[in-house]
């Protein structure tokens, strides 16, 4: 296992370069950064189809700074020195555990200081400089792929805080919180899939609406985004070894399993990110539910310009993920609750409630095919057009 990139390069090619990059986050924001470039090109091809119309956006043109501008650019500069300058005087800190260093109080207030009066005059100076004598408003076009940026990170930030709410609340967890808040909330194992779609997902509703972006083309433009986003995290949880593992496995490989590696089959994640000792060798649910996610988007993103019903490829989606989710989990190690007299996790209560949401679309569609064609097909008014 490799819990830092430093770890990676160390060991697999001899070279020691201390990075205050853990295995798990490096794969977060990968999966972040293509889950959003997939989805931009899913906005550019709907855009070109007519599915997707611009809005206006106003902006004020050659307006001179003001102090609102001037303090929110300083108190933005000053905590990035505070914690920069810090981190750079305490490298080797920062290096063994970089998300304490950034999350914790403890920083450099002259450094801070100096960063933010460098930073607030240029920002000065160059607003100073592009002032006209007389300020105009101007009402740029604005297409919808243009601000997937801004959505991503909305609801990046929306998805960790989804993920760690998820996770604290589960039963197994709650104690360890109790007795140490700001360790669980630092320690960015263990973040539930779920949570953080649900976070990400209120998020970027949110957000659409408030661009009145359609939001049933957009759902669709989401499922292979959220497929391959959740393939590409999972890699980062089995090569750190983030504790999503699966159940003791001792039995031996099948036979029709012979070409597949050992590890493939029973693995005891030596040297991971959490410092759990495995007594026995475990299922490597991570590796599984990756190759499982890769598949799911190479059938969505394959079906995309092929099904022509808006809403049916999210659909699709959250019957596919609700399924890999359930079928993983009953080999996943992890607190189940007595439902009903069956034991569930967390995921597969979760994962039962979006097969339902999926199989309902699926069904209204079949009755009510035209009303999601409507949906598709709503023009909404552009805002913020200037008056004629």
């Amino acid at each position: 296992m490799y819990p830092t990139i430093t770890d990676f390069l160390d060991r697999t090619f001899g070279i020691y370069i201390p990075l205050p990059i853990q295995t798990y986050g490096f794969f977060f924001a990968l999966a972040l950064l293509t889950a959003a470039y997939i989805y931009y090109l899913e906005y550019k091809r709907k855009e070109q189809e007519g599915k997707l119309i611009p809005f206006y956006l106003e902006e004020i043109e050659g307006k001179a700074p003001d102090f609102k501008f001037v303090f929110l650019n300083f108190i933005f500069a000053l905590l990035i020195g505070y914690k920069f300058i810090d981190a750079i005087i305490n490298y080797g800190e920062f290096v063994e555990n970089p998300q304490e260093v950034i999350l914790s109080a403890r920083g450099n207030f002259v450094g801070g200081l100096f960063v933010a009066i460098l930073y607030t005059a240029f920002i000065y100076w160059q607003k100073n400089k592009a002032k006209l004598p007389k300020p105009k408003t101007i009402y740029k076009e604005t297409f919808p792929h243009q601000m997937v940026g801004n959505m991503f990170v909305v609801v990046g930030i929306a998805g960790i805080l989804g993920a760690k709410i998820f996770d604290i609340i589960q039963p197994q967890n709650i104690k360890d919180f109790l007795q140490n808040p700001l360790n669980s909330i630092l320690s960015f194992s263990g973040l539930t899939f779920y949570g953080g779609i649900i976070g990400g997902f209120a998020a970027g509703v949110w957000f659409i609406r408030k661009y009145n972006i359609n939001l049933i083309h957009s759902l669709d433009s989401l499922a292979p985004a959220v497929a391959i986003g959740y393939g590409i995290g999972r890699i980062g949880c089995h090569v750190s070894g983030d504790g999503c593992w699966g159940v003791v496995n001792t039995a031996p490989k099948p036979q029709w399993l012979k070409i597949v590696p050992n590890w493939a089959w029973s693995y005891d994640f030596p040297n991971n990110v959490i410092h759990e000792h495995l007594e026995a060798p475990v299922f490597p649910t991570s590796f599984y539910e990756m190759l499982m996610m890769f598949i799911i988007f190479g059938i969505l993103w394959s079906l995309r310009k092929k099904i022509k019903i808006p809403g049916l490829i999210f659909a699709i989606y959250l019957i596919f993920s609700a399924i890999e989710r359930y079928v993983i989990e009953l080999i996943r190690a992890t607190h189940r609750y007595n439902i009903f007299g069956l034991k569930l996790s967390q995921a597969q209560i979760i994962s039962i409630i979006f097969f339902a949401i999926g199989l309902t679309m699926i069904v209204m569609m079949i009755f009510k095919k035209q009303k999601f064609y409507d949906f598709g097909k709503t023009v909404i008014k552009p805002i913020n057009i200037p008056k004629k």
